[in-house]
């Protein structure tokens, strides 16, 4: 009997810890309502935080209560910092608005990806912005 009763206090124990926190969530976005994929959202003075994902949502779980400030930022953008009041068990959402810092405004980044292994020669081609702005729109 006795080992039963140890057996079932020790299998209880993780549920008991694992209860004492919360988490926060939300979105962040740019003023005219795009969310921003790959912004960052940091808890100031810890080691927590998080990306957001293409909908402009994170999450960051395991946070002890407390109160935080929770920074969100993005290239670009300013970065804003808010006030998050987490309790036990809970979800505490924090949605942020960033405003363009006009540093970037004009910028146009193209991705291009090859495989790993080819046997095709691939030279890179640099285009300025006035060649791009002839080039067909279908293109």
């Amino acid at each position: 009997m006795r080992l039963l009763l140890i057996a079932a206090l020790l299998l209880a124990t993780p549920c008991v810890l694992a209860q004492d926190t919360g988490k926060i969530v939300g979105t962040v976005m740019d003023d005219t309502g795009t969310p921003l994929p790959g912004a960052n959202v940091l808890l100031d003075e810890t080691n927590k935080g998080a990306a957001t994902n293409l909908d402009g949502e994170y999450v960051i779980p395991d946070v002890p209560p407390g109160t935080y400030e929770v920074t969100a930022s993005f290239v670009g953008f300013e970065s804003r910092t808010r006030s998050v009041v987490l309790t036990v068990e809970t979800e505490a959402t924090q949605d942020f608005v960033l405003e363009s810092d006009g540093s970037v405004d004009d910028l146009c980044v193209c991705c291009g990806y090859r495989p790993i292994i080819s046997n095709d020669i691939y030279a890179p081609t640099v285009l300025t912005g006035e060649e791009i702005a002839r080039l067909p729109v279908g293109w």
